[in-house]
């Protein structure tokens, strides 16, 4: 799980800008553009093998674990559910209208199939839609159920 924490934390943080007070939390994980710079004298080496003034990881990252990191995960994973949700339901609306006019020219031309086909299309479009739109209260009714 810590494992899974890092990498997402890594992969949606590439242009992240991390503030470090020296208590060992993350006070400000912003978006930014700007660049955290370190200069020589502020470096701390403690190691005697480093020649002076070498920047080490431990002068630059801050000390952190994964409950300081849980919250922007939370908040960058339900952007990525959303962002999944607004493509459902676009592409079932695209289904919808697609279905219709399968539909409207089975119709027309008394073809049995695709009066069937765009029928069967419009219903799934329809559900897909309604699964996605309604998806907090489905999921919120099935585990009530489950637990009761």
């Amino acid at each position: 799980m810590r494992i899974l924490l890092v990498g997402l934390a890594l992969l949606f943080s590439i242009n992240a800008t991390v503030t470090d007070t020296g208590t060992g939390s993350i006070d400000d994980l912003t978006s930014s553009s700007e660049e955290t710079t370190v200069t020589t004298e502020e470096a701390t080496t403690e190691s005697n093998d480093l020649p002076a003034g070498m920047l080490t990881a431990d002068d630059l990252l801050p000390q952190t674990d994964e409950s300081a990191i849980e919250p922007f995960i939370e908040k960058k994973g339900a952007e990525v559910v959303r962002y999944c949700q607004i493509a459902g339901i676009f592409f079932s609306i695209v289904c919808f209208i697609v279905g219709g006019v399968i539909t409207l020219i089975g119709a027309i031309g008394s073809n049995s199939k695709m009066l069937r086909g765009g029928a069967i299309a419009i219903l799934l479009s329809a559900t897909i839609f309604t699964a996605i739109w309604f998806a907090p209260q489905i999921l919120q009714a099935f585990s009530s159920w489950l637990s009761s």
